[in-house]
């Protein structure tokens, strides 16, 4: 009778098709098939995560990454705080734009936030946006850089004394008295004695 070839099992190669014996792969490399059809073990993939020498690499869970084709025992990892990966097969990190924050270290989005309405950040790598838009203004745009482009001001007459405001609801008539004859004003200014308001 002829002499058959063997065939190699999960976890194992052949080193050649004159190979005496399987082989088991090198430790954080893989060969999942029952029956292996090539002579060597694999590396993950970018964008997934080695679980043994027996199973199929998995995904990187959302947010997370992975950026190496030759990497062995491949682990996916999270970006920092004030950070983010833009997809899963990128190797490192990027800090979060201005504008945008990053307030968890293990965020499951490929994104930062952008800044609230009514506040702004213009720091590079922001965990939060503390800053709201100063007093008499107010915006409803999301993802602001610069206290600038908070483009709403509460009219003549009128006037804010608060910070990070959404829209002129916040904006509060002067006081018997007083008088905002300029728009954006963050107090109503005392009228001189023996005169009324205007």
């Amino acid at each position: 009778t002829g002499v058959q070839c063997q065939t190699c099992g999960k976890g194992q190669f052949a080193e050649s098709s004159t190979a005496v014996n399987c082989s088991y792969c090198a430790a954080g490399m893989f060969q999942a098939l029952e029956v292996a059809n090539e002579y060597g073990c694999k590396y993950c993939d970018k964008g997934f995560e080695y679980i043994n020498s027996t199973s199929p690499c998995v995904a990187c869970a959302n947010g997370q990454h992975q950026g190496s084709n030759k990497k062995i025992g491949a682990e996916c990892a999270s970006c920092g705080i004030g950070m983010f990966a833009p997809a899963a097969d990128y190797d490192s990190c990027r800090n979060c734009p201005a504008g945008y924050w990053q307030p968890d270290a293990v965020e499951l989005k490929y994104e930062c936030r952008q800044c609230p309405a009514g506040r702004w950040s213009d720091e590079v790598g922001a965990s939060a946006c503390p800053k709201g838009c100063p007093a008499g203004t107010f915006s409803d745009e999301l993802g602001l850089d610069s206290p600038t482009k908070c483009k709403g001001f509460c009219v003549a007459g009128k006037f804010s004394d608060e910070t990070g405001m959404t829209s002129e609801d916040a904006c509060k008539n002067c006081a018997m008295g007083t008088y905002s004859a300029k728009h954006g004003q963050d107090k109503g200014t005392k009228g001189p004695p023996g005169r009324a308001k205007p």
